[in-house]
């Protein structure tokens, strides 16, 4: 293999892997990324990134959606992430398959108060909340008294097991 046909196979390899920016799009590439014709965009005949109008990168970019929040592009496609959830929150929704009677209607709206995390259920006027790894119950359960009813840690573990 000749010096000058080595130097030439390399830039293609370059440009391949896009590690050499200004090499020159080959056929091959355009219709790998299903591009209009080289001439489409190079009107003077020489194919390199100097004469292009845009170039195959703004090609490329043009051909990527743009995301609307709250969706992320991934891939090539606009995708809705699943929305996070607190532990506390996970905790919340246990106890509420767990105790319906008495966490009723479940999924209120969590809210803060004087640093204790919580939620209220009006149909049964009771709380459940978390605070500094603890959480605690008030309501007719407990004589409407504020009972702990354990490490937060442990009502985790218990949630995610099952499959909150």
């Amino acid at each position: 293999m000749t010096m000058k046909l080595f130097i030439r196979v390399f830039i293609f390899t370059l440009t391949l892997a896009g590690i050499m920016a200004n090499a020159q799009a080959t056929q091959q590439y355009m219709d790998y990324y299903q591009a209009p014709a080289c001439t489409s965009c190079h009107t003077s005949g020489i194919l390199n990134s100097r004469t292009g109008k845009a170039g195959l990168s703004a090609y490329l970019a043009a051909k990527t959606p743009t995301c609307s929040a709250p969706q992320v592009l991934q891939g090539n496609v606009c995708v809705t992430p699943a929305p996070t959830i607190s532990d506390s929150d996970r905790i919340f929704a246990y106890l509420e398959s767990i105790y319906p009677g008495y966490l009723a209607p479940a999924g209120p709206a969590s809210s803060n108060f004087s640093g204790y995390y919580y939620r209220y259920y009006p149909s049964t006027n009771a709380y459940i909340a978390t605070a500094n790894g603890t959480v605690y119950y008030l309501g007719s359960a407990s004589q409407n008294q504020i009972i702990s009813l354990g490490a937060q840690a442990d009502w985790l573990a218990k949630a995610v097991a099952a499959g909150f």
